[in-house]
C-alpha cells in the first residue's frame, strides 16, 4: 500500500497498518525469545564453525534497524574458527547486536571485531550508546531485567540472559565493560578450534 499512489488520508492509514505490523513483528519476535529462554529448549550441538559466518549472519540480522538510525556496523572479521553451535551463538550474537543498536544515537559506530587468545575466540561488540551504570552491569543478564534508564525502549529483558546461556551451554562466557554515557563493550568468548 505505502508503494501506490495514495491520497493523504489513505497512506496516513498505510503508515497506522505498517506500524501495527512492526509492532505486531516485534512481540512475536520477543515471545519466540522467551520460549527458547526455557533450558530445556536450548538444545545446544558445538561442532567446528567459521567466525565469520556468524558475524556476517549476526550484523544482517540488525542491518535494517542500523540503517533506519544511520549506525555504521564496522565488521573487522578474521579467518578463526570456533567450537560453537553455529545458529544459536548466531541468535546471541544478534542480541548483543540488537541492544547495541537500540541504545546508540543516530550516527554512531558500532564495531565487531574478533580476539584470539589460546584457548578462546573473542567476539568484541563495542558500541557508542548510552551505557550501563556500573551496579547494574551484572544484573543485565538475568531474566526480564530492565534497567529503569532504558524503559522507553521496546524490550522485555530477555536478549542478553539467552545470550548467557548459550554460551555457558558450550563452555564458553559473556563479560561486558561499561560507562555511562561512554557506550558499551560485550565480549562473548568461545572455544577456539585450532586448523
Amino acid at each position: 500500500l505505502q508503494e501506490q499512489d495514495l491520497d493523504r488520508d489513505s497512506m496516513r492509514l498505510a503508515d497506522k497498518i505498517q506500524k501495527q505490523s512492526d509492532k505486531l513483528d516485534f512481540f512475536m519476535k520477543e515471545l519466540v525469545k522467551s520460549s527458547y529462554a526455557e533450558q530445556e529448549m536450548i538444545a545446544i550441538h558445538p561442532e567446528k564453525t567459521c567466525v565469520e559466518e556468524i558475524l556476517n549472519t549476526a550484523c544482517q540480522m540488525v542491518e535494517l534497524a542500523a540503517i533506519k538510525k544511520k549506525i555504521n556496523i564496522v565488521l573487522e572479521e578474521m579467518g578463526a574458527y570456533c567450537f560453537a553451535d553455529k545458529k544459536w551463538t548466531t541468535e546471541a550474537l544478534g542480541n548483543v547486536l540488537d541492544n547495541a543498536v537500540k541504545y546508540s544515537p543516530e550516527n554512531s559506530n558500532i564495531t565487531v571485531s574478533v580476539i584470539l587468545y589460546e584457548s578462546f575466540v573473542c567476539i568484541q561488540v563495542k558500541d557508542q550508546g548510552i551505557g550501563i551504570r556500573e551496579e547494574e552491569q551484572g544484573m543485565v543478564f538475568e531474566r526480564f531485567y530492565r534497567s529503569r534508564d532504558v524503559s522507553s525502549e521496546p524490550g522485555f529483558g530477555i536478549g542478553l540472559y539467552l545470550a548467557r546461556e548459550v554460551l555457558s551451554k558450550q563452555n564458553g562466557y559473556v563479560k561486558i565493560k561499561s560507562e555511562i554515557g561512554k557506550g558499551t563493550t560485550v565480549q562473548l568468548y568461545l572455544s577456539r578450534y585450532e586448523v
